[in-house]
């Protein structure tokens, strides 16, 4: 009875004693849906048997009718073939055996169903939710078998992954798939912005990769893969700006921009439409099997190279529902996928639709597409975008199955993809569920990473919103160089304010620097009860669970952050503006901090060659104009014109003071300058697993930060600083362990002296021993880039930056991050 009722309009009514309708109301029936027709097995999709013939399957426990429509075109507006598909009672999973000629074909699904989001009765045309392969724009599903070797680079069962011992010896590296190509002129034309470009091993853009690779970076990031709504992909009806420039603050690029941002090749991809097919726009052909086979190459190709690849997924949403164009899951199952408010609309908190992780089946979609992306492209690892959106048993699940997974069964080792998102706590889920939700609250000793925003904004300042874009953090000058700002917001006015403002941020980047452990004991107080704006500086259980980062395709890029934030022209009397080298300075102090502490580095690609957006706070329909990165390290992109006026109008005075003067734009050699450091952070990583540890234990005994005796050297006078405001110095030992973790060190120190005086530190762990400047620091940086050999000299002196065993002290310049070790 049940069963049958669930195809039809519910309604449940109140009623007085002589049949007057009271109130009525229709019921959400996701909960009575889940304890019926929970569907376990993973044949949901197409799948073949070993005749060659594929059966089509889909999970529709409402629906009246299924019918499948076959068609032999991806092009084709007339079906070839209609099929009704047969119906189980218990799962709730419509079926149908199809013909061996089937396959490469193309279908769409015919589904009769009452809408409760409508009211009506409707007949729902829609795609496969479970599309391995689309026609453009997803309008058709395709008949795919995955396994079969047509869709396969040559090599891509055999070939070997980079090895990866532990999940602390990963860094990421967060890059966007059109960034990465589509102005290299060193790729050829047709490839470029898409999957191929990863596969031109001598182009600009791969010879970077590979610099990084050798250097110790282990994976790319890529922002959103699946098949997404926001970019037409046929490439012919697109349309893109042409653009000159005239001037560093010019208006004119923006606005050509503005005309085709809906219109032309690039958007993030945060508007996903099929969550098992990768996206069309990169492919060199949108129609049938080429996203997939040249998704595999890239990967292979990466692979090759040593580094490993982490997916962008966003599961918190989709780009539409209900009976609106693009929308697939409500068109299936009406209601049943999202998460709707006592009235029966969809919650948007996410900025679309909210889907419902917390629902079986869409826990189920999530979990076996995620499988998919591990077992059948060899994906390493995803972030979720607002994993604060999903539960906490949502990512237990997730990680037993991806622990399921063998390399003797399924040629991949599932227990080395690493999972990571953004665990902020707001939105539908955490108001239903707030001890659930997978926020930074309640991840600790899940395993799973959160981006840690403590040291984000204590290293750069104020927060990630554009009202604070003046206000100084640690690396570029609160209290000891401060810019004087009237658009300062945090900071406080007096100079004993900001002295207190930049010890607590200091004292939460040390926290992340122990891997944001919420038991890390510093001057005798716990992370978890260090202040972070009134929240708890440290939150998780374990090294791993910390992504640290400054910055991220979100918001502004680090150089567009301390453009905003360095003095800068700001008092009466005096024309204050740091220089160049301090700027370089500046982005690389930020980069050592993620790049040297405990947890996972997480670096926004083009960083490390001081990547700008020309002032840009949300570039995710900028164009390639705004986004695009430079591998001929010729540009960093600044002063390509005033931000976008749709996103960023209230600021142009702002940005145009900046842009329009010529000696805040980098040279190349200043480009390469910070290439180089970035280099020897990445290879000082590498080369000590102090660096690494793997346990909250081997942190809390291993990791300490001295109390520092500082002398600071002025106009070549030395004199007494009673505290260490805007210095911070880690110590890692080695020493009196029973298991030695570094064969060559007893200890570690790392100074992180971002401020604009030289400083001479001395503590009782220092004395009777032997420090010695780190020799990778002193390195040089040779790599091949458009058939040119470049070497990139270091920038860090033993004669400035040295161990003074007359007196046990450690002499640093300005702005440097310094690294000495103790012998063994």
């Amino acid at each position: 009875m049940i069963r049958r009722l669930q195809t039809k309009n519910l309604i449940i009514s109140v009623e007085n004693d002589d049949g007057t309708v009271i109130d009525a109301t229709r019921l959400q029936t996701y909960g009575i849906l889940d304890d019926l027709y929970t569907y376990k097995n993973n044949d949901l999709g197409v799948t073949f048997n070993r005749y060659r013939q594929p059966t089509l399957r889909l999970w529709a426990p409402t629906a009246r009718v299924v019918r499948v429509l076959i068609y032999k075109n991806p092009n084709d507006t007339q079906y070839e073939k209609i099929r009704e598909m047969e119906y189980d009672v218990y799962s709730g999973v419509w079926h149908l055996l199809g013909a061996g000629d089937w396959e490469n074909k193309y279908y769409k699904y015919e589904v009769e169903v009452f809408s409760p989001l409508s009211g009506n009765l409707e007949t729902n045309y829609v795609t496969d939710p479970y599309s391995i392969s689309l026609s453009a724009n997803g309008e058709k599903s395709q008949i795919l078998d995955l396994n079969s070797s047509k869709n396969m680079p040559e090599g891509w069962e055999t070939y070997q992954k980079p090895l990866l011992e532990s999940f602390n010896d990963i860094s990421l590296y967060e890059l966007h798939m059109r960034d990465f190509s589509a102005k290299d002129k060193s790729v050829p034309e047709k490839l470029r912005g898409k999957y191929l470009a990863f596969t031109q091993k001598n182009s600009n853009g791969m010879a970077h990769l590979k610099t990084l690779a050798k250097s110790g970076l282990t994976h790319v990031h890529f922002l959103p893969l699946a098949d997404f709504a926001s970019v037409e992909e046929n490439e012919s009806l697109r349309k893109e700006p042409k653009i000159s420039l005239t001037s560093p603050d010019s208006y004119d690029p923006q606005k050509l921009v503005g005309l085709t941002k809906d219109t032309d090749a690039y958007n993030w991809g945060y508007d996903p439409q099929h969550y098992f097919s990768p996206e069309g726009s990169y492919a060199t052909d949108p129609n049938g099997n080429a996203r997939v086979f040249e998704f595999r190459q890239m990967i292979k190709s990466l692979n090759e190279e040593g580094l490993r690849v982490v997916m962008d997924v966003v599961y918190n949403h989709t780009f539409s529902a209900g009976n609106t164009d693009k929308s697939i899951l409500d068109k299936i199952v009406p209601g049943y996928y999202y998460r709707l408010d006592d009235n029966g609309k969809h919650q948007s908190t996410s900025c679309c639709p909210d889907t419902a992780t917390e629902h079986n089946m869409m826990e189920k979609l999530m979990i076996d597409s995620l499988i998919t992306w591990v077992k059948y492209y060899k994906i390493d690892g995803f972030r979720f975008d607002l994993m604060g959106h999903h539960t906490t048993d949502n990512m237990k699940k997730i990680r037993t199955a991806l622990d399921s997974l063998t390399y003797v069964n399924d040629g991949i080792d599932g227990k080395k993809v690493y999972l990571y998102g953004e665990g902020w706590k707001f939105g539908s889920l955490d108001s239903l569920m707030t001890q659930k939700s997978m926020n930074q609250y309640n991840l600790s000793g899940i395993g799973v990473g959160a981006f840690n925003d403590r040291i984000r904004d204590s290293a750069r300042g104020g927060n990630f919103m554009t009202a604070t874009k003046s206000d100084q953090g640690f690396i570029n000058g609160l209290y000891y160089d401060y810019n004087n700002s009237a658009e300062n917001v945090e900071t406080p006015r007096s100079l004993e304010g900001q002295k207190n403002l930049l010890f607590n941020y200091m004292d939460n980047i040390k926290i992340a620097l122990a891997g944001g452990l919420r038991n890390y004991n510093l001057n005798g107080k716990k992370g978890e009860n260090i202040s972070y704006k009134g929240n708890s500086s440290g939150f998780t259980g374990m090294p791993q669970e910390s992504i640290n980062y400054v910055s991220a395709h979100d918001n502004y890029s680090l150089w567009d952050q301390n453009s905003a934030k360095h003095p800068f022209y700001t008092l009466k009397d005096k024309n204050v503006k740091s220089s160049m080298d301090e700027k370089i300075k500046m982005q690389i102090m930020g980069l050592s901090l993620v790049a040297l502490g405990q947890g996972i580095p997480f670096f926004h690609a083009g960083d490390e060659i001081l990547r700008s957006k020309s002032g840009d706070n949300d570039s995710y329909n900028s164009g390639d104009w705004f986004n695009a990165i430079d591998f001929t390290y010729n540009s960093n992109n600044w002063g390509i014109g005033l931000p976008p006026e749709w996103k960023n109008r209230a600021e142009w005075d702002f940005w145009q003071l900046r842009l329009s003067d010529p000696e805040m734009k980098p040279a190349k050699k200043d480009i390469l300058s910070s290439f180089g450091d970035f280099n020897r952070l990445l290879q000082l990583r590498k080369d000590s697993k102090l660096f690494r540890l793997e346990t909250s234990k081997d942190v809390i005994e291993r990791v300490k930060f001295l109390t520092n005796e500082i002398k600071k050297i002025k106009d070549g006078k030395e004199y007494s600083e009673g505290d260490s405001a805007g210095v911070i110095t880690m110590y890692i030992s080695d020493n009196g362990f029973a298991k030695k973790l570094d064969s060559t060190r007893k200890s570690i120190v790392v100074v992180f002296n971002a401020t604009n005086e030289s400083v001479n530190i001395k503590n009782d762990e220092l004395k009777g021993k032997v420090f010695k400047l780190e020799p990778i620091l002193q390195s040089m940086v040779n790599f091949v880039s458009n058939g040119e050999k470049i070497s990139i000299y270091p920038n860090i002196d033993s004669k400035t930056t040295f161990f003074d065993s007359s007196n046990s002290s450690l002499n640093v310049p300005p702005r440097t991050t310094a690294v000495f070790y103790e012998p063994r």
